[in-house]
């Protein structure tokens, strides 16, 4: 057992299931490295990050599961391809799972994983890094953009879903 950098405990796997869960999930991310500069960690992070659809997505899975017709109701923009080329890409990483239901019709929901919501807690460090840089570069976001921002967790809910009331409010935020 550990705790890692976020003060999130971790648990060495036990379970033969798990193991063998692990096992694939490594097997699968050296498969990805290999010709790539990515024994770095922070070249690492960024490439497992910084598709255009991964922050969005996961900020939407910070409130729970979530079906893919209804991420893609939240992602204006995405198509089913993209929608479910990233889904799948992330559940290799480990950052979500995806639980299939037998029933008919079928159904298939999204969650972040522990390694998901670790990416929560940086995406908020970049939020705060973001907000130093805009208060010392003196930069002012207009009302109407910041309410646009799909990366800015000021204007969500503790659920996930979006916050009018903070929006609104936010104006007054500003230097």
């Amino acid at each position: 057992m550990g705790v890692s950098r976020f003060g999130r405990l971790r648990v060495e796997f036990d379970s033969e299931h798990d193991s063998n869960r692990n096992r694939d999930l490594t097997e699968a991310v050296m498969s990805n490295i290999e010709g790539e500069h990515l024994w770095c960690p922070v070249d690492l992070v960024i490439h497992v990050i910084g598709s255009r659809w991964t922050i969005p997505i996961v900020r939407y899975l910070r409130g729970g599961a979530k079906r893919p017709s209804e991420l893609a109701k939240l992602l204006s923009g995405i198509s089913p391809k993209t929608l479910t080329q990233r889904l799948r890409e992330l559940e290799k990483w480990g950052l979500v799972q995806r639980e299939a239901f037998q029933e008919i019709p079928p159904r298939v929901t999204y969650s972040l994983t522990d390694r998901g919501t670790d990416l929560v807690y940086v995406m908020e460090a970049l939020r705060d890094l973001g907000e130093s840089w805009q208060r010392n570069l003196d930069i002012q976001v207009p009302a109407a953009i910041k309410e646009q921002c799909s990366h800015c967790f000021d204007y969500i809910k503790d659920d996930g879903s979006n916050c009018e009331q903070s929006a609104a409010a936010a104006p007054e935020q500003l230097p």
